[in-house]
């Protein structure tokens, strides 16, 4: 979710393998730069890989308390309804 615009989009993977790929198609739908990517400590969050591209592009990692609404913002509220419709 774009918090500037309240832009919401999800790609359905079946797996948590590549959140990078996911990322890196977000980046080329939208044409817009990412300041910051909030992540909980889980572990596909937690690769080289991510955390490599994140320092290449200036992306900051903010890691927040997994499962908390609060900190994770409309997200969390976002994936109950993707689940809930699914």
């Amino acid at each position: 979710m774009d918090e500037g615009t309240k832009y919401f989009v999800s790609f359905p993977a079946k797996t948590h393998a590549s959140p990078l790929a996911l990322l890196k198609q977000l980046v080329t739908l939208t044409g817009k730069k990412i300041p910051y990517l909030r992540i909980d400590s889980a572990k596909e969050f937690q690769s080289n890989e991510i955390k490599e591209y994140c320092a290449e592009n200036d992306v900051a990692l903010q890691l927040v308390v997994a499962y908390n609404h609060t900190m994770q913002a409309r997200v969390e509220g976002a994936i109950g309804c993707v689940k809930q419709h699914s």
